[in-house]
């Protein structure tokens, strides 16, 4: 079976995902304590908000479309010169970061199959474009290895360490498009008590 991308927006909740904590359990509930009223915190204009989540759908949209072309070359075997075709959605450190994967690929002769699956869980952090800079917005995308399978020439598989990650993503927006430009991950050996847990669990 191919290895391709799977992916999904599930309706982008705009708010501060918890990304170092992805893989903590909550923290108790403090004891109650006594609280003196303080002035309510402005909310952000209707415009604002149109704005941020215009953002967070189409830059949604362009990570998930880069993923998939991403995957497919993987899956095709196209391990030299995958920046002529991924520079069209990543950029900076993400684009480095693929750049290795294929060579990896390329030097040790993995082959790979299956189904990844992406789902975006949210998106926050959104700043927009200013003299100091250009529109930018960070996406959260739960990832699926589930149906992967990695082997090398003689038809050994690799093991992988484990199932799920979630990806911390810096989107960008350029004369190009939305560009994606930085990613972290958080590896997840479970999805319990995670961001992921809703969006993955079926």
């Amino acid at each position: 079976m191919r290895r391709r991308l799977r992916a999904a927006m599930v309706g982008i909740g705009l708010g501060s995902a918890l990304f170092v904590g992805a893989c903590r359990g909550a923290d108790p509930d403090p004891a109650p304590t006594a609280v003196l009223p303080t002035p309510a915190v402005p909310s952000a204009s209707p415009s604002h908000k149109s704005a941020e989540q215009q953002a967070a759908n189409a830059a949604a949209e362009r990570y998930l479309a880069g993923r998939d072309l991403a995957e497919s070359l993987l899956v095709d075997g196209a391990y030299d010169d995958p920046a002529s075709q991924l520079e069209q959605y990543f950029s900076g450190q993400y684009l480095e970061f693929w750049e290795a994967e294929f060579a990896e690929y390329r030097d040790k002769s993995w082959s790979t199959t299956g189904d990844v699956r992406t789902v975006i869980e949210s998106a926050g952090s959104y700043e927009p474009a200013s003299a100091s800079g250009p529109e930018t917005i960070k996406i959260y995308a739960c990832v699926d290895f589930r149906e992967t399978t990695v082997v090398d020439e003689d038809g050994q598989e690799q093991e992988r360490g484990f199932d799920f990650s979630l990806d911390e993503v810096q989107m960008v927006n350029t004369s190009d498009g939305w560009m994606a430009d930085s990613v972290g991950s958080a590896v997840l050996r479970e999805l319990e008590d995670t961001p992921c847990a809703g969006v993955l669990a079926s």
